[in-house]
């Protein structure tokens, strides 16, 4: 989006909450947009879900419940879509309030097929209120726990534990109402598999790569250890720009955590934010796109000239900021490893997408694919009623852990579809003796 669309965007007053509107029109406008947007712009062909884990969604939508997806790239929705509507099911769908603001004309059909709005790190009261009541009401709603993507489809962000929370309070909503009191948060993965060999991809992604960051191109090397060696390249110009001095004996998973450790210090001195001391990574991400999206993209209060114009000053300095913050979602779950552990194309293409994304400022899809979808066993909250009512705190961590869990499984279970690389040695893991 150009910048005059951009700050015309955030100088036109909007709602704070966008609310679904279910109409038979829009699903069908979506039911027929939907296949197009996920061959065309995700250049996903085929959504593959086994009869046992369609039967085991199909049980699941008796209950009211969220459905819990991985969420790895902005590819999910449409796979989720497909397979919901494939088996003549209706969902509700929660989305990023800035990203339905910006769908523009299609946000109220988006609306009309179930979609409303949620602002990510903050307290959305009217989201949650809308939450409750869906599930008072008996839906189902399709909420992405991680909260963002992150681009490494075999591995999990740390779930928002807020997805549990409102499944326990929407359960107590309808035992007030004298409602069956069972809530189910249903264990959702997504799992894309390359249609060609991708060797010949690789290779070239590498040579790119290698030569934008000053490196030979070194054939003579395996394929790891060419990645591998980009990695340290792109980790360096990164501690460079940051002020940060070598590795030394740092880990490379050491030396990302003091990167991310400067560069959080730093958005939160530039943003005059204070952000948690005892979160996750994510908590202090999703605060700080909080604050991009109340200064940028929520609605000003009537101003004077003078004041526009000191606004529009400060602007540019926002949009560096919401760039630094991106840089930083981008790496977020990248971790050493993560290739040695399991050398697929498809890991390989997770990493070097990240490096993509941080050397050439693009996010790239390599090739079609394929999306493959698992349905776990449903976590039922009637489960958990005596525990919730000693600790709700605490139990609420404990569900999200549970949740996570079950996602994880099915997302392991999904590795195994894309069979390692066989034409070089397998790479020994870091650290290895």
């Amino acid at each position: 989006m150009c910048q005059n669309a951009k700050r015309a965007m955030s100088q036109t007053p909007a709602p704070k909450f966008y609310p679904p509107r279910n109409d038979a029109i829009s699903h069908r406008l979506v039911a027929f947009g939907m296949p197009l947007v996920r061959r065309y712009w995700a250049r996903v062909d085929k959504v593959l879900l086994p009869s046992d884990d369609a039967a085991r969604l199909r049980a699941a939508f008796a209950r009211p419940g969220i459905v819990c997806p991985n969420h790895p790239s902005l590819a999910e929705p449409t796979a989720v879509w497909d397979v919901i509507d494939r088996l003549g099911l209706r969902a509700q769908y929660v989305m990023d309030r800035r990203v339905l603001r910006m769908t523009g004309l299609l946000r109220p059909i988006l609306q009309g097929a179930g979609a409303y709005s949620l602002r990510r790190g903050t307290a959305d009261r009217e989201s949650f209120a809308c939450t409750r009541r869906l599930l008072v009401e008996g839906r189902q709603i399709v909420m992405f726990p991680e909260g963002e993507t992150y681009g490494v489809n075999d591995a999990l962000l740390p779930f928002h534990e807020g997805v549990a929370q409102m499944a326990f309070w929407g359960r107590g909503d309808r035992l007030k109402a004298h409602l069956d009191g069972e809530v189910l948060l249903v264990p959702v993965a997504v799992k894309y598999i390359y249609q060609p060999d991708m060797r010949a991809t690789i290779e070239a992604v590498l040579a790119r790569l290698e030569d934008q960051v000053g490196l030979t191109v070194d054939r003579s090397l395996g394929r790891y250890q060419r990645l591998r060696r980009l990695g340290l390249a792109a980790l360096a110009n990164m501690e460079q720009s940051m002020g940060l001095p070598g590795g030394g004996d740092l880990s490379l998973d050491e030396r990302l955590d003091r990167w991310y450790t400067n560069a959080l210090a730093k958005l939160s001195r530039t943003s005059e934010v204070e952000l948690p001391t005892d979160g996750t990574l994510q908590d202090r991400l999703r605060r700080l796109f909080g604050v991009v999206e109340e200064r940028l993209y929520e609605p000003k209060a009537p101003s004077t000239p003078h004041q526009r114009a000191l606004e529009q000053q400060r602007e540019p300095a926002w949009r560096a900021f919401e760039s630094d913050l991106c840089r930083l979602q981008c790496f977020q779950a990248v971790r050493d490893g993560y290739v040695a552990a399991h050398p697929s194309a498809e890991r390989y293409l997770d990493v070097l997408g990240r490096l993509d994304r941080e050397i050439s400022g693009r996010v790239r899809c390599y090739a079609r694919r394929d999306a493959h979808v698992r349905v776990g066993e449903p976590v039922a909250l009637s489960d958990w009623a005596d525990d919730y009512a000693a600790d709700k705190r605490g139990c609420v961590v404990r569900v999200t852990q549970a949740l996570r869990e079950r996602v994880r499984r099915l997302v392991a279970q999904l590795t195994e579809l894309a069979p390692p690389l066989t034409d070089e040695p397998r790479p020994e893991p870091p650290g290895a003796a």
